[in-house]
């Protein structure tokens, strides 16, 4: 669908059935359209080889935006041998795809920013930061390839809702809904609802956005299971990071078992051939981690 139809489908047959409510979350996407200094530095880190003058050139344009993500760089994220102070400078020692994931997730946090009442932007990143962190554990412990995007596709894994919540949110301030709250994470239930879910959704967000390929695969796979997610480490870990998110928001009572017998179960459920090749002491550590991050959240610019 060309991006002016998917613009006037915002606003038409707008009656609240699931067709309707599909096509227009999917029309949905269409605003989450990088300004063009941001869409620029995208380009230019999506060549080979990155031209430094020229992305030089363009950070000047958004130089706010560029920081947030030369702090996400020196975090404790990616143990860099020593800060880098500029974008060239990251490209020059980093994965540019790398980079070019930062800037989006820089972007995306600002966007929401402005049409996300602030208690479910809160609810919405400070959830994607606890998969993203307890995927990159995961993903250390297994002695996967690059545990630093084991924690990007752990922060994106749900970037499909975010599209449901700017959508209601412009209905939802006059109605004062829980908007997290009431879309949950259910694909069975967000289908029968809206005629589509937040997998699906996500994967056409992570394509417009140009996002890699195995972040996509995440976005639209990270709720299947079995035969679906075989082959699929990335996939697989991400989902194992989520089903573990939900010992910490789920307290006490609520919980449906015990926190460590949860994250025995998420790894022997989704990583049954690895659940031992990093040792023994992976559940304690998830466990601690649930309690006292791996990485503050201030390192994730979430407006809390």
């Amino acid at each position: 669908m060309p991006v002016e139809d998917e613009h006037a489908a915002l606003h038409a047959d707008r009656d609240g059935t699931p067709a309707s409510q599909s096509t227009s979350l999917r029309a949905e996407t269409a605003l989450f359209e990088p300004p063009l200094p941001i869409a620029r530095i995208a380009h230019l880190l999506s060549a080979a080889p990155v031209d430094l003058r020229e992305l030089g050139e363009a950070v000047r344009e958004d130089e706010t935006l560029v920081s947030e993500a030369l702090k996400l760089c020196n975090s404790s994220l990616f143990s860099l041998s020593q800060p880098v102070s500029s974008l060239e400078q990251a490209v020059s020692i980093m994965d540019a795809d790398l980079v070019r994931t930062l800037i989006f997730a820089c972007w995306l946090i600002k966007h929401t920013g402005s049409t996300v009442p602030e208690r479910e932007r809160r609810l919405y990143w400070r959830h994607s930061l606890s998969v993203a962190q307890s995927s990159r554990r995961i993903g250390e412990w297994a002695a996967y390839s690059s545990p630093e995007w084991a924690f990007l596709a752990g922060l994106f894994h749900d970037v499909g809702i975010l599209p449901f919540l700017t959508f209601h949110s412009r209905e939802a301030r006059r109605k004062q809904d829980i908007l997290f709250d009431r879309f949950g994470d259910g694909v069975e239930s967000q289908r029968r609802q809206f005629g589509t879910d937040h997998c699906e959704i996500g994967a056409l967000l992570g394509t417009r956005l140009g996002f890699p390929l195995p972040l996509i695969e995440v976005a639209a796979r990270h709720h299947q299971r079995g035969s679906a997610t075989m082959g699929r480490p990335l996939v697989c870990l991400v989902a194992a990071a989520e089903m573990i998110s939900r010992a910490k928001s789920l307290p006490g009572a609520e919980a449906e078992m015990p926190t460590g017998q949860l994250i025995r179960k998420a790894l022997a459920e989704y990583l049954p051939g690895v659940n031992r090749a990093g040792g023994s002491g992976l559940v304690e550590v998830l466990e601690s981690d649930l309690q006292a991050p791996l990485v503050p959240l201030d390192a994730i610019p979430t407006g809390a």
